[in-house]
């Protein structure tokens, strides 16, 4: 294959997008396409990738975002889409916010609107994801700095009803209470366990995974103390990119560094960790570090590459091998479709694609 051919594999397919600046998007896979498009104006569209389709759902009032808190280290406050994997339902969160809706994507109806508390909300994502769990469509979301819960959309009720005491700086410290701060919030791809990257003052980072299957089945205070809980090296930043490898292994930006007493410094070195998730508790499994210094934005994984998206382009590494396979200059996805194995790039007002299977990767020796 000659460079030139190389070139037309690698280069994604532009599609122009000819509504309202896109806000953000979500890889689904639903009658109506492959991908949730959420604009500026609140309308939901549904995008077939294979023919280019645009197909209006629905609109909403969407929230105001109130940008007072917006901070230069944890992020400016925007609007972020996730939707269930069917695509029949979504919720439109405010991130580094306090607020957000649950809505059924066909008709714009508010299921419920959504409050996630007003105590350093600035500080973290609005932890929000959807589930499929026996059968049925699940929200997880924070309904207080340190409380999460999910909600039945197809009832708009909240299912993990569970009494945990107030506390006071003055009283001892009530059964359940966690003093923990929720953040961004990934499943596993069996949707059994959930990661959870939190921190806790000092302030520390403490990423931390449970059982979604105990939470939801056994004991409804799994995510206060349950005995599934397996946290992370402490670290000192959160808001990292991570992802699930698969359903016993975590990829995470920084690789956590001791000094000669085995002691963790408080930082993480540029590259990525790959953790194994066994024995409650966890290890590093591989490191692979990065000689430059882009920012690194995103993390995917097939299950075989590592996907890491920076500032310059996305970089394809062969987990396995250690041995980075692929180059893509200048291309910086927001989306990866596990179901097509698709990377998804967009901006206000054009969505690129470009399926892995058209990418000639280089040969490992």
């Amino acid at each position: 294959m000659n460079s030139k051919d190389q070139q037309k594999l690698d280069t994604p397919q532009k599609i122009k997008w000819d509504y309202a600046p896109i806000a953000d998007a979500n890889a689904v896979q639903a009658d109506y396409g492959d991908l949730l498009v959420l604009t500026i104006l609140g309308e939901l569209y549904g995008l077939n990738l294979d023919t280019g389709v645009q197909t209006k759902l629905c609109e909403i009032v969407l929230p105001e975002i109130d940008h007072s808190n917006d901070h230069e280290h944890f992020g400016i406050s925007k609007f972020r889409l996730c939707s269930s994997f069917d695509g029949k339902c979504a919720a439109v969160v405010i991130d580094h916010g306090q607020i957000g809706l649950l809505i059924e994507t066909s008709c714009g109806r508010i299921i419920t609107h959504l409050n996630g508390g007003n105590y350093y909300e600035e500080t973290v994502p609005f932890s929000a994801c959807f589930i499929h769990f026996e059968g049925r469509n699940l929200f997880i979301h924070r309904t207080d700095w340190n409380r999460l819960d999910v909600t039945d959309p197809a009832s708009g009720e909240i299912i993990t009803n569970r009494l945990i005491a107030p506390y006071g700086s003055q009283e001892k410290r009530p059964e359940h209470y966690l003093d923990y701060f929720h953040g961004k919030i990934i499943p596993s791809p069996n949707n059994n366990q959930l990661f959870d990257d939190g921190w806790v003052w000092h302030p520390l980072s403490v990423p931390r995974t449970w059982s979604i299957k105990q939470w939801l089945t056994t004991y409804p205070w799994e995510s206060e103390d349950g005995n599934s809980i397996i946290d992370f090296p402490l670290g000192d930043n959160w808001n990292l990119p991570a992802c699930w490898i698969d359903d016993q292994r975590i990829a995470m930006w920084g690789i956590p560094t001791w000094d000669k007493d085995e002691e963790m410094e408080m930082r993480q070195d540029s590259g990525v960790a790959i953790y194994g998730l066994s024995n409650s508790q966890t290890t590093i499994e591989k490191s692979i570090p990065f000689a430059n210094k882009n920012k690194c934005n995103y993390l995917f994984s097939n299950g075989r590459n590592l996907y890491v998206v920076t500032d310059a382009g996305t970089n394809i590494w062969d987990i396995n091998s250690e041995q980075q396979v692929c180059e893509l200059e200048n291309f910086n996805p927001q989306i990866h479709n596990k179901h097509t194995d698709t990377l998804i790039a967009f901006n206000a007002n054009s969505i690129c694609i470009l399926p892995l299977s058209a990418i000639k990767f280089n040969s490992i020796e």
